[in-house]
């Protein structure tokens, strides 16, 4: 990004005839659409059978950039000329489960998998590190807590740093 900031004023310098070119040169390296969503408050999953994944229900927009990125039933939906996004995520979870597991999916398609085993009764985190797929208008973006036994019990932290979704155009 540096570099290509560096490119950006090099640009700016030789072609000093055009400041509306130089603001558009310039808008097109440094701004990029963004949303953070998270849990307005404190989610309790208890799970019905064994293996199953529930779908976090993201309710709040903690950060937004742009128009095209927008919190919708849950998940976030990729609107207009989107074509490639970087996403990352976390969950901040206490229960007692055996195992968990974040999974983020684009549509219905899982494409971040990671599993935990915590001490029991315990919080932790899981979180994806950030990764990069391929989008176009319409779809959405959505993660969902994996639990192991059925029964269990899992809290979902909503302090807006502990279970999130961000995700963030690249084109």
């Amino acid at each position: 990004m540096i570099e290509k900031i560096v490119i950006a004023f090099r640009k700016i310098l030789i072609d000093s005839s055009s400041i509306s070119h130089n603001k558009q040169l310039l808008k097109d390296i440094l701004d990029k659409e963004a949303i953070t969503c998270s849990l307005s408050s404190n989610a309790s999953i208890t799970t019905t059978r064994n293996y199953e994944a529930v779908q976090i229900k993201l309710d709040r927009i903690n950060y937004t950039v742009g128009e095209n990125l927008t919190l919708q039933n849950g998940a976030i939906k990729i609107g207009k000329n989107i074509k490639r996004v970087l996403v990352n995520g976390n969950i901040g979870s206490s229960g007692s489960t055996t195992m968990f597991g974040l999974t983020i999916y684009k549509n219905d398609t899982a494409v971040f998998n990671a599993f935990i085993v915590p001490a029991s009764g315990s919080s932790c985190s899981l979180s994806a590190s950030p990764f990069v797929i391929d989008v176009e208008e319409g779809d959405t973006i959505s993660m969902s807590l994996y639990i192991n036994n059925t029964g269990s019990k899992t809290v979902l932290a909503y302090d807006g740093t502990s279970t999130y979704l961000t995700v963030q155009s690249l084109n």
